[in-house]
């Protein structure tokens, strides 16, 4: 899993569905790209839309999968940094100094699904060890099949949990899967 960014956004790379896709869908120019598409109630870049349709594609959840779900710029770092501690506590005990997050970062350690996706269409996750352990941005609504007919466990990170709560009375949300933990930042 590569972590260069320079072949993350290379659009020449996009494959020839997410083109077709990409000229039927609303688009706004970006701040920092030059477009933007609206795929399922959110808004993406073209090299994340790829990431995301692959993922949907070829991503097989297992029950003990664990993944972050978390919108861009919402504490995606430091809850990557969290839940690795939780989950790697007895493996890798601070008081020996050899814990991975004393010298890698966050991101490192847990891949991005659209990000391994845009880069590696075909990427087999089955070699991860147990449990797996993932982040994404992309929505619960557009996550894939697999994740929501499983039994593994989502960690959602949202700024405001009033906008979710609205968005479930409008039924704007037709997926409900229970939720670890709902973390919550900001005021209402």
């Amino acid at each position: 899993m590569s972590s260069s960014s320079s072949s993350y956004l290379r659009d020449e790379d996009l494959t020839q569905e997410t083109r077709d896709l990409i000229s039927s869908l609303p688009s706004e120019k970006g701040w920092l790209v030059s477009q933007m598409y609206q795929f399922q109630g959110r808004w993406h870049t073209q090299a994340l839309l790829q990431g995301l349709l692959q993922c949907q594609k070829h991503f097989e959840a297992k029950d003990s999968d664990i993944i972050l779900v978390t919108n861009p710029k919402s504490g995606t770092t430091w809850l990557k940094a969290l839940v690795f501690a939780l989950i790697n506590r007895n493996q890798f005990p601070v008081s020996s100094g050899n814990h991975p997050l004393l010298v890698t970062n966050p991101h490192l350690l847990i891949p991005f699904l659209e990000g391994v996706y845009y880069e590696s269409p075909n990427f087999d996750f089955s070699e991860l060890p147990s449990p797996r352990l993932m982040n994404t941005h992309i929505s619960l609504l557009s996550l894939p099949e697999s994740v929501k007919s499983s039994s593994c466990k989502i960690v959602y990170c949202m700024l405001k949990c009033v906008s979710a709560l609205v968005n479930k009375k409008k039924k704007e949300v037709t997926y409900h899967k229970p939720l670890v933990m709902l973390v919550y930042i900001g005021l209402i």
